[in-house]
């Protein structure tokens, strides 16, 4: 009873921390931010088998694929995470039990703590989904494995050989576990020498005997299926750590259990013998379990990627204010500026009426407003870039080439239920309702997206064009007519079609600042006549001032400069000759004063291809 109830309190607060706090479906939406990302096209599950090669271990990451699917709910990836812990912690429970009895049974939450860890990086969530269900299906056969046949060792080779062909086709990943707890049960507990050299010699050439089942893979892509670290080889050291931990302590535990039952000389587990203080030690044993679970998933979640997942979800739903705030808290993370953070924060203060006043007060990039510039760099990933570039670009209203990096996008990656979305809006704003057809049919493939789809096939029944929607009328309003083949030339050509495009003109100016493009600045500035900007936006004026002090004239569009803006871009000069060029304390002193202006950025901005000559603000 006692154990119950400390089990359904450790697992009701590891669900907690899952679904509050590591937050599970972050990183179903981080689909080309992190690597292996492995999702099954629901659409194709009844033929999965005849479309891929069967392989070793294919069931378990058949199942973590399909289980994958509902990370998009963040209660259901709780629920699925918190429910394979729960499954491997009273499995590997039963195995210590049926070894030495009661009295170690705490050592079986120690998988949950370290699947906080993992999970709590965000990589790899398949594969250690995967992982945790070949486990799981290791100890069980292991746990059956220890009960047949005591007094019979030719009767348990037999046995040892159909539970090990089980595991290897189903759970690969855990073959070498389970033949490892086989052998030292027998040459330990059993103390069967001629047994335990048999499953040796067995567990060693299964592999290649069961190659057979697979003709269309070498026998080293074979053995490769039983080495757990091949599906991480890719990963940072960390990654590898935390993959095989489990393994590796479910493996010593089961060494040190056949150890101690060995010692008492007996083939049945230690028994239970009654303890003074039970209460106290039950109530001990389980605080202190929940602390270490507290302590594991606080400190043990990778918080910077946790932030920039974060982001990215939020820019998903277009939750603009809470992207927002989530970016002002990591800017407490002393860290180089993440590219796509700054480019989905810039989106948020777009879409919030702050891109010109409140831009250079997050860390910036020179290239994290557009992404064009640098779309091919090294290092960068081309999958998200695509796709984010295929959003903003909607936005802005150049649909031809939001649809030409949608379609580039789904040629990269076999899962992308939002860029099936964004290609069945881009034919309803194009006037080609039954192209848009074909892709929400497509998309109603994918549960999660099911009911989007079907509300916007009846909308297109009664509505075929859409004429009565807002957004889309204000999309084909910014259409550009003409293509363009370079990306640099972009939002120009958005301008010249729409000159009342907002976001193209705010992005224009911002692009400007971005590059330090001063010339291009000044002689696009003054149409900012043709939209309802009360006074001129604090970022262009800190520039106006900066063109003003370098010697050139800028044309105000009958607008003045706010004294105050003035005053402090005085006191800026002043401060920025005495700290000679900014150096040591007086630099610091001078980022917390003026970091959120542009004229810190342009002195302090790192320097790249895409940049222009700044001007010279020593005159």
């Amino acid at each position: 009873m006692r154990l119950s109830v400390r089990t359904m309190v450790f697992f009701v607060l590891f669900f907690l921390f899952v679904l509050l706090w590591i937050d599970a479906r972050l990183v179903y939406y981080s689909h080309g931010l992190i690597p292996i990302v492995c999702f099954l096209d629901s659409s194709k599950v009844p033929w999965v088998f005849a479309d891929c090669p069967f392989r070793p271990g294919e069931m378990v990451d058949y199942l973590a694929t399909c289980l994958s699917h509902y990370y998009y709910y963040g209660w259901s990836a709780a629920i699925i995470v918190t429910g394979l812990a729960c499954i491997l912690t009273v499995t590997f429970r039963y195995m210590i039990r049926i070894m030495v009895g009661r009295r170690f049974v705490l050592l079986s939450f120690v998988p949950a703590l370290i699947m906080v860890l993992q999970y709590g990086r965000y990589y790899y969530y398949t594969h250690y989904m995967a992982d945790g269900l070949a486990m799981t299906i290791a100890m069980l056969f292991f746990c059956l494995y220890m009960l047949s046949f005591p007094s019979n060792s030719f009767l348990r080779v037999i046995i040892f050989v159909f539970f090990l062909t089980v595991v290897f086709v189903l759970a690969s990943p855990a073959y070498m576990l389970f033949a490892l707890l086989c052998i030292i049960f027998e040459f330990i507990i059993r103390r069967s020498w001629i047994a335990g050299i048999c499953c040796v010699i067995l567990a060693g050439v299964a592999p290649c005997l069961l190659s057979i089942l697979y003709p269309y893979l070498t026998l080293r892509e074979v053995y490769s299926c039983v080495c757990l670290t091949g599906r991480y080889s890719k990963v940072d050291t960390i990654g590898v750590v935390l993959a095989v931990c489990p393994f590796v302590y479910l493996f010593v535990v089961g060494l040190v259990c056949d150890f101690c039952r060995s010692f008492t000389g007996k083939k049945k587990p230690l028994a239970n013998k009654a303890v003074r203080g039970g209460n106290f030690r039950w109530f001990l044993g389980t605080l202190i379990l929940l602390v270490l679970l507290s302590a594991t998933a606080f400190f043990g979640v990778d918080r910077i990627r946790r932030g920039d997942l974060r982001i990215n979800y939020f820019a998903r739903f277009k939750m603009w204010p809470k992207l927002l705030c989530e970016a002002r808290e990591m800017r407490a993370f002393d860290r180089p500026c993440n590219i796509f953070t700054c480019f989905e924060v810039n989106r948020a203060l777009y879409h919030t009426g702050q891109l010109a006043d409140e831009m250079f007060s997050y860390p910036q990039h020179p290239l994290g407003l557009l992404l064009t510039a640098g779309r091919m760099h090294e290092g960068w990933n081309l999958l998200q870039t695509t796709i984010k570039l295929s959003d903003v670009l909607y936005e802005l209203g150049d649909i031809n080439k939001s649809e030409n990096y949608a379609y580039e996008a789904l040629g990269m990656t076999d899962y992308g239920p939002w860029l099936l979305q964004r290609l069945a809006m881009i034919n309803i704003v194009k006037f080609q309702p039954d192209a848009a057809r074909t892709f929400l049919r497509r998309l109603r493939g994918y549960l999660p997206y099911r009911g989007w789809a079907d509300d916007c096939l009846q909308r297109l029944d009664a509505d075929p064009f859409f004429l009565s929607d807002a957004d889309i009328k204000r999309l084909r309003d910014c259409m550009v007519t003409t293509n363009t083949l370079s990306d640099a030339a972009i939002l120009l050509p958005l301008l010249r079609s729409n000159p009342h495009n907002r976001m193209a003109f705010e992005y224009m100016l911002c692009s400007c600042l971005h590059t330090v493009n001063l010339e291009v600045f000044t002689a696009v500035f003054p149409q900012i006549n043709d939209f309802d900007y009360p006074d001129i936006p604090r970022h262009y004026q800190e520039a106006i001032l900066v063109c003003q002090a370098a010697g050139h004239k800028v044309d105000l569009a009958g607008r003045s400069i706010d004294p105050q803006i003035r005053n402090r871009f005085s006191r800026f000069l002043a401060d920025w000759k005495v700290s000679k060029s900014g150096v040591g304390t007086d630099m610091e002193r001078l980022k917390k004063e003026y970091g959120d202006t542009f004229y810190y950025y342009m002195l302090t901005r790192p320097r790249n291809r895409t940049s222009s000559t700044q001007p010279d603000l020593q005159k």
